[in-house]
C-alpha cells in the first residue's frame, strides 16, 4: 500500500504566530491614526488661537482701546478696561467661548513704546498661542 503523505496545512503554531505578527503590525497602524487625530486636534486648536489674537491686533491697532495703565487684564469692556468688541467682559471670546483672552501691557524703558502682549489661553488656563505688538504712547 502506497500511502501519500501530502501536508498542505498549517499547523496551529503557525497560524498563531501569524495572527500575533499581524495584530501587532495593525496596532501600531491604528496607533498612527491616534496620533494623527491628536495632532490635528492641537494644529486646530493653536491656529484658531493665532486667529483670535490677530483679531484683538487689528482692533486694537485701529482704535483707541488701550488703557492708561499698565497691567494684566483678564476683564473687558467695562471701565478702566480695554475696550474689544471680539471679548466679553469676563475675556471669552464671542466666536468660541472655549478661548479667553489675557492681555499684557507694559511700558519698555528708555523708550516711548508699550508692550501689548496677547495671550489666548483655554478653559484650564493653558496657553494656546501668544503674540505681541510694540505700540507708540502717543500713538
Amino acid at each position: 500500500m502506497n500511502i501519500i503523505n501530502n501536508e498542505k496545512g498549517l499547523t496551529l503554531t503557525e497560524l498563531l504566530a501569524s495572527i500575533v505578527i499581524i495584530s501587532i503590525i495593525l496596532l501600531s497602524f491604528f496607533s498612527l491614526f491616534a496620533q494623527g487625530a491628536t495632532f490635528t486636534q492641537k494644529n486646530d486648536s493653536s491656529i484658531k488661537g493665532t486667529n483670535l489674537a490677530k483679531v484683538v491686533l487689528d482692533e486694537l491697532q485701529s482704535k483707541d482701546a488701550l488703557p492708561a495703565t499698565n497691567g494684566e487684564y483678564t476683564s473687558f469692556n467695562s471701565e478702566n478696561n480695554p475696550y474689544i468688541n471680539a471679548v466679553n467682559e469676563d475675556g471669552t471670546f464671542i466666536d468660541n467661548e472655549k478661548l479667553k483672552l489675557k492681555l499684557i501691557i507694559n511700558d519698555e524703558e528708555h523708550t516711548e513704546l508699550r508692550k501689548v502682549k496677547i495671550e489666548i489661553v483655554n478653559q484650564d488656563n493653558t496657553r494656546i498661542t501668544e503674540t505681541y505688538k510694540y505700540v507708540g504712547v502717543n500713538d
